[in-house]
């Protein structure tokens, strides 16, 4: 039958009054007259003369989305899931939390990038948008979850050899001196290493000046990254803390 139409039957016969559910739409309520059954499948017996109407009620379910954020953490980065902003509609939302919304309505997944991150992807479920500012559209009843994977970015270092031209007879050049790296000897090429891509956290670097008898240290240059900082001079040897953030380049003069 079609909604709000009428119809004639035979009296005195039990007629089942039921629906085809419809997925996202849950049954209410069946509710009019007295003879009207209470729930789907239930039977109405007319007598001659009757002319009723039950009223069938749905309701759709509402759809939920869940964000998961996925920092990776593997270059020194201790950002968590709710360090960064994550919003659905432009409305904050934690990780991991399901929230409901309504049907059929676009909604931006977007979330505030931290410095020293950069966004890798969106997965998950095929109505997960593939890239953030992109749009989900639920149906009703839809549980679904959307994950968003960030790296952290490895800070890189620049360690440059100055020698004073102070005309004091010394013949060696700036590739002659030893300097290491976390314990590691680094190659200065016209007295500039290359960018050392290294992790987030301490660091130290070291030189070695009796390898280079006839010279002293003297200072870390004015240009070197406020990172840079003078821990102790031993016996002549600088020994020199490094403490870096993801993303950021550092040069130690």
């Amino acid at each position: 039958v079609l909604s709000g139409v009428t119809n004639t039957y035979d009296a005195n016969v039990a007629l089942a009054i039921d629906e085809t559910q419809l997925t996202g739409y849950e049954f209410v309520s069946i509710t009019g007259d007295a003879k009207c059954p209470a729930v789907l499948g239930g039977e109405i017996t007319l007598d001659e003369g009757d002319d009723i109407t039950c009223t069938i009620t749905n309701d759709d379910r509402a759809p939920n989305l869940t964000l998961i954020k996925n920092p990776t953490n593997d270059d020194g980065g201790n950002a968590s899931p709710n360090s960064f902003l994550l919003t659905v509609g432009g409305t904050g939302v934690l990780s991991g939390a399901s929230n409901e919304y309504l049907a059929n309505t676009p909604l931006a997944i977007n979330e505030t990038l931290l410095p020293g991150y950069t966004f890798v992807s969106i997965t998950g479920d095929a109505k997960c948008p593939d890239a953030l500012g992109g749009t989900v559209t639920l149906a009703a009843d839809d549980n679904i979850t959307c994950t968003i994977t960030n790296d952290d970015i490895a800070p890189k270092v620049i360690i440059q050899k100055v020698l004073l031209d102070d005309n004091d007879g010394g013949t060696l050049t700036v590739d002659d001196f030893y300097i290491e790296y976390d314990d590691i000897e680094v190659t200065l090429n016209g007295g500039t290493t290359g960018e050392i891509t290294t992790t987030a956290g301490l660091h130290v670097i070291e030189e070695d000046i009796s390898a280079t008898p006839g010279y002293e240290f003297v200072m870390l240059g004015a240009a070197s990254s406020d990172a840079c900082v003078l821990q102790a001079v031993v016996d002549g040897n600088p020994t020199i803390n490094v403490t870096l953030q993801v993303g950021q380049t550092y040069t130690c003069i």
